[in-house]
């Protein structure tokens, strides 16, 4: 919901001051789950077990065929192969997040503009910016904070 006004003051026919304001507030919520792939698991014995992680609790599985590995350029000796049969993939992370917050903020502007001939105006402005926050998926921070912004702006309007 916001409430906003905006209120022109003609100095003369060719100075005039803008003032306006506007208070916002949100109330947001967010919920849901998510999954996704998130690790690779070896059970090849020519690996450590930890050469790319454990994956104690997650649910393991088989890709590919016995016959059609998966291979991999770049290894110390040459590409790497991962047969199906010895090597297994963690595709299981769940996200669970569900928040509520409320967001509010008053912003405002203020500007002038100076028309001296018909055909030429000058302007300039100061004014601020607010979003709100929200949430999305993930394992740590779910959520972001608002953002603000000052703007400044000068300009001219000609017609020649």
């Amino acid at each position: 919901m916001a409430a906003f006004t905006r209120l022109n003051f003609n100095v003369t026919d060719e100075l005039t001051f803008t003032l306006g304001g506007r208070y916002t507030t949100e109330h947001k919520t967010f919920g849901g789950e998510f999954e996704t792939i998130s690790r690779l698991c070896l059970t090849n014995p020519i690996f450590a077990p930890t050469a790319f992680g454990a994956c104690p609790g997650a649910p393991i599985v088989p890709f590919g065929s016995p016959s059609a590995p998966l291979v991999i350029g770049g290894g110390p000796t040459g590409p790497v192969a991962f047969y199906p049969t010895t090597t297994s993939f963690q595709t299981y992370s769940q996200f669970a997040n569900t928040s509520r917050d409320s967001f509010e903020k008053f912003t405002w502007r203020a500007g002038v503009d100076w028309q001296f001939t018909p055909d030429n105006l000058i302007y300039a402005s100061f004014e601020t910016g607010f979003k709100s926050g929200g949430f999305f998926f993930t394992n740590d921070n779910n959520n972001y904070k608002p953002e603000t912004i000052d703007a400044y702006t000068i300009g001219s309007k000609n017609r020649f």
